[in-house]
């Protein structure tokens, strides 16, 4: 800052206003570093158990530090007059144009940064100037400056709040919206689910099962029949022509036979169970 500020100066030299607040920049740049020194190498410490107990900063932020403040004090000395152009008077040969210094800007630059200098030293080493007598004289430029003129509550009020808004809003529509949709389409599936489940277990599950149960119920039924007489065979014989004949003439009759043909197939079933039974009560009678 120190070595940028007359260059500053002179190139807004040509421009009043533009100079007028380079010129005040380099004072309050001037005042507010020293300000930082005296207030951080002079005086009573604030917190005097972290000032006993300091200790070195580690070699990560150290080196860094080095770098800088060595750049800091000699890398402005690049733009001065002696030590530039180097490379292109020794490539170039021809006669440069050398511009004259102009001493009245260097001196009001000089007396700028010097007079910040001093009200910094006044104020914060002497304690000659109270800050709070001109805080108390200049309120409103204080309070202006202290809230860095606004800019933070009107950037949180133009543009923060206009964002957090509008992500709440994006917020209600991916939550109750498109996270709705999927919710909703997951939940028909599942619900479409059960009813497909619910249809194959009892509907095909039940037709393939019934098929089954009815044919078991007519194959225990007509085991039965197989009486093992030859008589008996003839007459069912018979009685199946019968019912062929009756199905070709009236479909009432044949169903009236049919429920005949199953009597007796009862009735025969019946009996069988009946002798059987008699059969083996007859030796216990004996006994």
């Amino acid at each position: 800052g120190f070595w940028s500020k007359d260059e500053i100066v002179a190139a807004t030299s040509g421009h009043p206003i533009f100079m007028f607040f380079t010129l005040a920049i380099a004072f309050m740049t001037a005042f507010y570093m020293f300000r930082l020194c005296f207030l951080t190498f002079t005086g009573k410490p604030r917190d005097q158990h972290k000032f006993d107990h300091a200790h070195e900063s580690p070699k990560s932020m150290t080196v860094p530090l080095m770098v800088l403040g060595f750049l800091s004090v000699f890398a402005g000395w690049v733009g001065l007059p002696w030590l530039s152009h180097g490379f292109s008077s020794f490539v170039f040969h021809g006669e440069a144009y050398h511009a004259h210094a102009n001493y009245l800007l260097m001196l009001i630059s000089t007396v700028v940064a010097v007079s910040g200098i001093g009200l910094a030293y006044a104020m914060y080493y002497k304690k000659a100037i109270s800050p709070d007598t001109i805080v108390a004289k200049f309120k409103p430029i204080y309070t202006l400056l202290y809230n860095k003129y606004y800019f933070d509550e009107l950037y949180e009020a133009a543009v923060i709040q206009p964002l957090m808004g509008f992500s709440r809003v994006l917020w209600w529509f991916d939550a109750n919206i498109v996270d709705g949709l999927v919710n909703l389409t997951g939940w028909l599936t599942v619900k479409w689910a059960d009813i497909k489940m619910w249809f194959d277990k009892w509907v095909v599950d039940g037709a393939v099962n019934g098929i089954g149960y009815v044919c078991m119920f007519f194959s225990w039924l007509f085991r039965y029949i197989q009486s093992g007489s030859f008589q008996f065979y003839a007459l069912v014989v018979i009685l199946a022509a019968i019912e062929i004949l009756m199905f070709r003439v009236s479909l009432l009759t044949f169903y009236i036979l049919l429920a005949g043909v199953i009597i007796m197939a009862l009735l025969r079933l019946a009996l069988k169970n009946n002798r059987s039974g008699r059969m083996k009560a007859e030796p216990n009678i004996e006994a």
